[in-house]
């Protein structure tokens, strides 16, 4: 079985738990605050319920493909769990995914804390990963909570 990937990525958001489980969670948002996101289809114009499925078009890098994700969990306002499976990239094609978003109340607003874990089913995929991706994923991941941040606290400039 391929060695699974984990990636943790955390900010403090000026905001209130709610505010950011309603806007974090509702897919329609994710191409505003996620930099890998280019559009999504399916359940998203309201927060995540488990058993939603979603289809998000993404750019890794050099590749364009889509990931297909279906919701596990969600318990507003505190948590929402999402388990994808990607498509159309044939160096990472079935490569699968979650992601556990978690959010605790904290002096001054609400921590975010986004954990990554994926498996890369081939052994190409997985040499390309250790190479670049594993260091891309981490550095998108903290720039989509970075933004999620930014977009959030300037709303309730």
């Amino acid at each position: 079985m391929p060695k699974e990937t984990r990636i943790n990525s955390t900010v403090v958001i000026r905001r209130p738990v709610e505010s950011v489980f309603r806007f974090g969670s509702t897919p329609r948002h994710w191409p505003a605050w996620h930099p890998t996101a280019l559009s999504v289809s399916g359940t998203v114009d309201q927060p995540v319920k488990a058993g939603d499925e979603i289809l998000e078009r993404d750019r890794f890098s050099f590749l364009e493909g889509c990931i297909r994700w279906r919701v596990r969990h969600a318990t507003a306002p505190t948590e929402w769990v999402i388990d994808g499976v990607v498509d159309e990239v044939p160096l990472f094609r079935g490569t699968t995914t979650s992601i556990t978003y978690t959010l605790s109340t904290t002096d001054g607003g609400t921590r975010l804390e986004r954990v990554m874990t994926y498996r890369v089913p081939n052994a190409l995929g997985r040499l390309l990963d250790q190479l670049y991706f594993k260091w891309h994923n981490a550095r998108q991941s903290q720039r989509a909570v970075e933004r999620m941040k930014h977009l959030l606290e300037q709303a309730s400039g």
